[in-house]
């Protein structure tokens, strides 16, 4: 209800599964932001097809 009406929400999760739900999804690593986009837009530019991978493949594991 909160996000439809223009309030934004923070959501800390380390299920990447829950991240689909997000508009916008930022992936930190030691306290920097190395990935933000939408979960479309992050499967896209790393070339992956689930919210994991993209994970996977922006930390380099």
């Amino acid at each position: 209800e909160q996000s439809a009406a223009g309030v934004t929400v923070f959501v800390t999760t380390h299920y990447m599964d829950e991240a689909e739900y997000c508009g916008r999804v930022s992936i930190m690593v030691q306290g920097k932001i190395v990935a933000l986009d939408t979960p479309a837009g992050l499967k896209r530019s790393t070339g992956q097809a689930s919210m994991q991978d993209v994970f996977l493949s922006v930390v380099g594991a």
